[in-house]
């Protein structure tokens, strides 16, 4: 039973990251609509976002750094998910835990394997930002206008 509720805990979490990743800019965006402040913060953020981006494609050492770092994090993660999936089959085994330890130690695994998919989409968004700094550069300052355009008009 241990395996197959940390199998499905393993491909539950990927399309949860992955979606909230994905959603999170439209919601900020969206809510940005109706509020003076809310927008005007956001125009904020874009800029600074923006230029972290120009930044980090300028200086290939900390592109490279940054790269190192996001892969250590999800390997340390998932070397703690493993271990916590192994705890979990060490305790049936041996231990005949109780469904409470089994549900402490699957809902564990199941918030690691949360924060994996969303490091791993973040970061591969972040890198595909980079790549295709050209098109992310022209669609952020399109959102900036669109915004600043908005603050005008009220």
């Amino acid at each position: 039973m241990g395996n197959f509720l940390s199998i499905l805990a393993i491909i539950l979490v990927i399309p949860l990251g992955i979606a909230t990743n994905l959603l999170t800019p439209k919601v900020i965006n969206w809510y940005s609509n109706y509020s003076n402040n809310t927008r005007e913060k956001r125009i904020i953020a874009l800029k600074k976002e923006l230029e972290e981006k120009r930044n980090l494609l300028k200086n290939a050492n900390r592109l490279i750094a940054y790269g190192v770092i996001s892969i250590l994090k999800i390997l340390i993660l998932t070397t703690l998910s493993s271990l916590g999936i192994y705890l979990q089959n060490f305790y049936n085994a041996v231990i005949q835990t109780t469904f409470m330890n089994n549900t402490i130690i699957f809902f564990g695994v199941l918030i690691m394997n949360y924060t994996i998919a969303l490091a791993a989409t973040r970061d591969a968004k972040l890198f595909g930002k980079i790549y295709n700094f050209e098109e992310y550069e022209k669609k952020v300052q399109e959102s900036i206008l669109k915004l600043e355009n908005k603050v005008t008009e009220k």
